[in-house]
Order: structure tokens, then C-alpha cells, then sequence
């Protein structure tokens, strides 16, 4: 096995890791949260209704999405979702489809379903970790950040 071989092998198995861990502390911090949940009659500063967007975007760094995806066109371990709504991208294995709503909750829910080419299979999976909110919020900053054509 070549260096470059193992280097990419040691590169791909550190990223899997840190995948593992982080969905791990999300899957441990979702499930305290719920345990500390506390109905309360005055809703404090923030938990404030949002609009889908501004939740969605909250999400984008409390989530942890931007350690790996930017949104100003630059690629981290993840593709930049800067423009990428309702745009051809071109998987793993070839295949090409719409970056759109189904797509996105594809992925959120069987990351490695649908891989890009370029990029370490290190996203977690946010399966019961996002409520349809949350979810729906997700997708409403992506799209936020097409391009005008």
C-alpha cells in the first residue's frame, strides 16, 4: 500500500470517528434535553417562535452543519451549500439528481445514500434527531442560499 493509500485511509477513518463521536453528542444532548424539558406558562427569550429560516439557521451552527458545509461557496469535509439549491449535482456512483427537498431529507436521514464524489463518508446520520421542524427549517435556509437566476 502506497503512503498516499494509507494516508487516505488514516484521513477517511479519523473522519468517520469524529462523525461517530459528534452523532453520539448530539444523540446525548438531544436525549438530556428531553430529560430536563420542563413545560413552562412564559415562554423565555429563546424559545421564542421563529420564522422557518431563522430557525433553520440557528440549526445550521447549533447542529453542528457548518463544521463541515460552508454557505459562501468554499468546500470543508462536506460540499458548500452556497447556490447548490435546485441545482444538477452528480453522485458517487454517477448518477445525477436535483439538489432539492427530497434530496436534502435523504440525506439528513442516510447520509452515505447518496454520497458526493470528493468527500469522506463522515456525515452522521440526523435520523430522530431533528423534529419535522427542524427538519422543514433546515431546508428553508438552504434554499435561502440559491443563487438568483
Amino acid at each position: 500500500m502506497s503512503p498516499n493509500q494509507i494516508f487516505v485511509r488514516h484521513l477517511v477513518l479519523t473522519f468517520t470517528a469524529i462523525a461517530a463521536i459528534t452523532t453520539l453528542a448530539l444523540w446525548l444532548g438531544a436525549a438530556s434535553r428531553r430529560e430536563n424539558a420542563r413545560p413552562s406558562a412564559v415562554a423565555r427569550p429563546e424559545e421564542r417562535p421563529r420564522s422557518l429560516l431563522e430557525l433553520g439557521a440557528h440549526l445550521y451552527e447549533s447542529k453542528g452543519c457548518v463544521a463541515c458545509h460552508t454557505i459562501d461557496g468554499s468546500p470543508r469535509v462536506g460540499p458548500s451549500f452556497k447556490s447548490s439549491w435546485g441545482r444538477e449535482v452528480t453522485l458517487g456512483d454517477g448518477v445525477t439528481l436535483i439538489f432539492d427537498e427530497t434530496y436534502v431529507r435523504e440525506s439528513l436521514t442516510y447520509p452515505q445514500a447518496k454520497a458526493r464524489p470528493g468527500y469522506p463518508p463522515s456525515m452522521p446520520s440526523y435520523d430522530g434527531l431533528l423534529t419535522p421542524r427542524e427538519a422543514d427549517a433546515l431546508i428553508a435556509f438552504m434554499r435561502s442560499l440559491a443563487s438568483p437566476r
